[in-house]
């Protein structure tokens, strides 16, 4: 995460085009101002998709730590059990894995598949408590997204999602903030 947000002794960090935007010349040796330019001011076409194609390069990675950083602030606050989280965590990751090679990888999509087979998993709808059945169709579902629906009823579920009761979540420290006085926000 460092390398691709902050660090200026890589060339193609974020930290190239922050700098280069609010600064008129900039001297690091990894992202110079050419000669007789200032930054931003005479862009042309190629600068602009240079930018435009870093930042949608390096976008997805700081989101998909976003989502992991904050998923393991939840399962820690709500005790999600370690090895349901884990899975989850598989699932997301080779997902994620799929989703960013771009291209068919036999190898991943058999991982996916053995996970997702019948043999090694059991799930059930929550509305018509019959099992699923993992057929070509339902795998291939899940693996396209997050959302799956019942082969015999119909209902329309989101993989990764964690079920707990409401007992649970009441049990659960609640965390309110007094801000009654604008310099002296606190926790209570």
């Amino acid at each position: 995460m460092y390398d691709i947000v902050y660090n200026r002794k890589v060339e193609n960090s974020l930290t190239s085009v922050f700098d280069k935007s609010i600064h008129l010349v900039t001297r690091n040796k990894n992202f110079p101002t050419e000669k007789r330019n200032l930054n931003f001011i005479f862009t042309d076409e190629k600068i602009w998709n240079d930018f435009w194609n870093l930042y949608y390069e390096k976008t997805p990675y700081i989101l998909l730590h976003l989502v992991e950083v904050a998923t393991a602030i939840f399962e820690k606050y709500l005790d999600i059990d370690i090895e349901i989280a884990e899975l989850h965590r598989y699932i997301r990751s080779l997902k994620i894995i799929l989703a960013l090679s771009g291209e068919e990888n036999k190898e991943l999509e058999n991982i996916f598949e053995f996970i997702f087979s019948s043999d090694n998993l059991s799930m059930v709808c929550e509305e018509c408590r019959k099992a699923y059945e993992f057929n070509t169709i339902f795998v291939k579902e899940l693996k396209e997204d997050y959302l799956y629906t019942c082969q015999r009823c119909g209902l329309i579920e989101r993989l990764g999602q964690y079920f707990m009761c409401d007992e649970l979540l009441s049990n659960k420290r609640k965390i309110l903030i007094d801000n009654s006085n604008d310099e002296n926000w606190k926790l209570v």
